[in-house]
This record gives structure tokens, C-alpha cells and sequence, in this order.
């Protein structure tokens, strides 16, 4: 089986589960019936992310949202005091102030697309077509190295299929992942800068995203 009739297969069987979810909802005991289609006002987090859209905003409880995280790593790795979630929430603090926030990736995502409850499509479809440009630069860059059975599992695997069909976050640092993994072996102008720039993008997604910097400066 060639790489192009695995990715064939691959991108054929995300747009049927696509289509059968739409059609077959699936159950949450908390949001109802949810389908890649569906508003997930509580499930993405839309207000903490929307209000991380400035990269140097506070949280609630005064601390910088991007730099919390870095903190609490760090102090999970050398202090070994580890991440805590307080489930009791301090009056008009929509969220405690222990928890792990975002970057500012996701919120303005929100932003431009103008996600709510009468506008999911636009949201929707970017993180649908994004999942499968990440699966292909993965199939071509595995497809010399790993036998192509294993690729195929790779495909059929539901994770990260299901990044493709929430909508939250993972799925820009998955792409961004992708992109770094596979123009890492290619030459071209300018390579390191734009290895940075796709660094920089997987933070704003995520902050544990930063680790990639350690392969960044051994490869380069």
C-alpha cells in the first residue's frame, strides 16, 4: 500500500466519522449531545481563552497568564511541588488561580472567527482541515523511516483523529508540531527563523510546547 493510498484511506475515513457524528451525536453527561459541529462554549473554555488574547494579561488572581505556567513547571521540576487544582473558586473568579492557562493562539482564533453559538462552522472547519494537513506531513515524513503497516495504524488511530473533530487548542500545537518535525529535515532559506517562528506559535498554544526548543538547539 503507497503513502498516497494510505492518506487516501486516512482522509476518507475522517470525513465519514465527521459526517457520522453530525448525524450520530455523541453523549456528554455535562454539554448534552455534542457533534464536531456543535458549540463547546464550556468544553474549549471560551472565556479563558478569550481573555488570554493579550499575551501579557493577568488572570484573576494577578499573575501573568503566559508566564504561570513556566512557573509551575519549573517548580514541578526542581522543587517537585506539583500542579494543584482548587475546585473551590473564590467568589467572581471564574477560575482558580491555581490552574494551568493557555496561550493567546486559541483566543484570538476565536476572535477572528467570531466563534458562538449561531457561528461554529468557521472554527469548525479550520480545525477539521488542519488535523489532516498535520496527518499528512506526518505520513510523508514517517513514510522512509517506519514501515508503511505501522503508518497505517498511525492513521486509523483515534487520537489524533479526535483533535480534528473538538474544538480546542491541541490540535494548532499538533500542526505546529508537524510542520516543525518535517521541515527539520528539509533545507531551505531561512530555515531557522521560520523553526522560531513555528516555536514561538506552538507556545502560544500551549506552554509545555516550549520543550521543542531543546530539540531546536540540537539540531541546529
Amino acid at each position: 500500500m503507497t503513502i498516497n493510498k494510505i492518506l487516501g484511506f486516512g482522509i476518507f475515513f475522517r470525513v465519514a466519522i465527521f459526517l457520522i457524528l453530525i448525524f450520530f451525536p455523541i453523549y456528554h453527561e455535562s454539554l448534552g449531545y455534542i457533534t464536531p459541529i456543535t458549540y463547546y462554549g464550556k468544553l474549549s473554555d471560551h472565556f479563558i481563552h478569550s481573555y488570554v488574547t493579550e499575551i501579557l494579561s493577568t488572570n484573576p488572581c494577578g499573575n501573568i497568564f503566559l508566564f504561570e505556567f513556566h512557573v509551575k513547571f519549573y517548580n514541578y521540576i526542581v522543587n517537585n511541588i506539583e500542579f494543584t487544582f482548587d475546585l473551590n473558586k473564590a467568589p467572581g473568579i471564574p477560575h482558580d488561580c491555581n490552574r494551568v492557562y493557555p496561550g493567546p493562539f486559541f483566543g484570538i482564533l476565536l476572535i477572528i472567527t467570531d466563534y458562538n453559538q449561531d457561528n461554529v462552522l468557521p472554527l469548525a472547519a479550520i480545525i477539521f482541515f488542519s488535523e489532516i494537513i498535520a496527518l499528512i506531513l506526518i505520513c510523508y515524513y514517517f513514510q522512509n523511516k517506519i514501515s508503511k503497516n505501522f503508518i497505517l495504524f498511525y492513521v486509523l488511530m483515534p487520537i489524533p483523529l479526535v483533535f480534528g473533530l473538538m474544538h480546542i487548542p491541541d490540535i494548532f500545537a499538533y500542526l505546529f508540531f508537524s510542520l516543525f518535525i518535517f521541515l527539520s529535515e528539509k533545507k531551505f532559506k531561512h530555515k531557522n527563523i521560520i523553526l522560531l517562528l513555528l516555536l514561538f506559535l506552538g507556545i502560544s498554544v500551549h506552554p509545555l510546547f516550549f520543550i521543542i526548543f531543546i530539540y531546536l538547539i540540537i539540531l541546529i
